[in-house]
């Protein structure tokens, strides 16, 4: 006798590309793709929304995000009807442009939708919204079947709103623990070089540090970044871009990661916990929902925003005090056994089934998925 079908689970959402810079939200549905495909729990069919010319402006960036939902909207009116469960991935941005777009196609096609939003300035979004816009999202969060968040601060900021639950951002735990060094002195920055992510206060902070500290600098540069200053700096090196796939070995080479972020979307950082998964210490700044993901004097130290002289006190303090780095080294990588993938993938497949109305059956059988690029 023959097993019933498997549901079939359309994913919306950024994939990287090859040329274009890579962030959180590409790699974070990258992932889910990954494990979905893996698990075999369900049929997929894969709609890639990454635009081209992510990063450029004005006009072009406004051709672009419109191709790129006319592209999302024909593969959805073309393939919804064969989908049990539509699920939307999107930055705060797609989710209140696109988001009353495909609520509306799922609403023809009797389609229940799940929409997470990734990063955590889905607030800001809503609050500096008109009017009409804020219905609109409220509208499809309210549609929804289930409302995926990465912060606890979001949840509670769109409880009334729909079926909210947290989805915290994950990462694949090594299956091996890095060998740590007993003292502090390799420190690393890996981020898109924008000036909101800290960098410049990272480079401020080295110069403050011990003269046995280092620092390593990682990440690709957007148009604002001063790459000559970067280069010439006495006191750190920079490295260029970082392909996703090598970050857990440069991070397993340090210490200590250095993330001094005051970029206003920020959410839970996945640099942050893979950082947390190699039992490295993360040095971060206070703010927005970092805290909730690096929690102080725990798994590591946080200073206030924009404040290089803070950030090199906490720096120094972890290369001076061999008790607090080992005591830290530990508490990180038990705060990063909280966000294994495999442990959250589990837990969302479940949701999903529920949804589905069927159980899960010919578990770690081979998912097979269509893929469509905009």
């Amino acid at each position: 006798m023959s097993s019933p079908p498997r549901p079939r689970l359309m994913l919306i959402g950024p994939r990287p590309r090859p040329g274009e810079p890579i962030g959180g939200t590409q790699v974070s549905f990258a992932e889910l793709c990954e494990n979905f495909a893996a698990s075999g729990a369900f049929e997929l069919d894969i709609v890639d929304t990454t635009r081209p010319n992510t990063y450029s402006r004005g006009w072009r960036r406004r051709l672009s995000d419109a191709r790129g939902l006319v592209s999302t909207l024909w593969a959805l009116q073309r393939r919804a009807r064969h989908a049990d469960l539509v699920m939307f991935n999107a930055s705060a941005g797609g989710v209140m442009a696109a988001g009353p777009w495909i609520a509306r196609l799922c609403k023809h096609f009797e389609r229940p939708l799940v929409v997470r939003a990734f990063g955590g300035a889905l607030d800001l979004a809503f609050d500096a919204a008109s009017d009409s816009k804020r219905a609109a999202l409220a509208s499809v969060l309210g549609s929804a079947r289930l409302v995926l968040l990465q912060t606890d601060h979001l949840c509670a900021r769109f409880a009334g709103f729909g079926a909210v639950r947290k989805l915290p951002t994950t990462r694949r735990a090594p299956t091996r623990m890095p060998a740590r060094s007993q003292r502090c002195r390799r420190f690393v920055f890996i981020s898109q070089l924008r000036p909101e992510k800290g960098f410049a206060e990272a480079l401020r902070a080295i110069e403050l540090c011990p003269r046995e500290c280092t620092l390593d600098i990682y990440g690709p540069s957007l148009p604002q970044t001063d790459l000559l200053a970067l280069r010439s700096h006495p006191r750190a090196v920079y490295h260029g871009a970082l392909p996703h796939e090598h970050v857990s070995r440069v991070l397993a080479e340090h210490d200590a990661l250095v993330f001094p972020s005051y970029h206003e979307g920020e959410g839970m950082p996945g640099v942050v916990v893979e950082a947390l998964q190699c039992g490295l210490p993360v040095i971060a700044a206070r703010w927005r929902a970092i805290a909730e993901l690096v929690h102080d004097e725990q798994c590591g130290l946080l200073a206030p925003p924009k404040d290089a002289l803070a950030l090199a006190a906490a720096m120094t303090r972890l290369s001076i005090d061999d008790a607090l780095y080992a005591e830290l080294c530990v508490g990180a990588a038990e705060r990063g056994r909280e966000l294994d993938a495999g442990l959250w993938q589990r837990r969302l497949e479940s949701w999903l089934l529920d949804l589905c109305g069927r159980a899960r059956r010919g578990a770690g059988a081979a998912a097979n998925y269509r893929e469509v690029s905009p």
